[in-house]
């Protein structure tokens, strides 16, 4: 089994061989296609969505 350090995470899922893991504000997709050597394939910051929801609610 690989390992890869997300600091910050709370909450994961997975999807096929793709792992979804959260960090502080961003959004990894981390393709687990060979749990050996997994890999961070996108990273999604999220500032911009959390202002904008903030602003949707009020």
């Amino acid at each position: 089994m690989g390992f890869i350090k997300v600091p910050g995470n709370v909450d994961m899922a997975t999807k096929n061989n793709a792992l979804y893991a959260d960090m502080n504000r961003e959004l990894w997709t981390i393709d687990i296609t060979d749990p050996t050597n997994p890999s961070v394939k996108i990273s999604l910051k999220m500032y911009s969505l959390v202002s904008r929801r903030s602003t949707l609610t009020t």
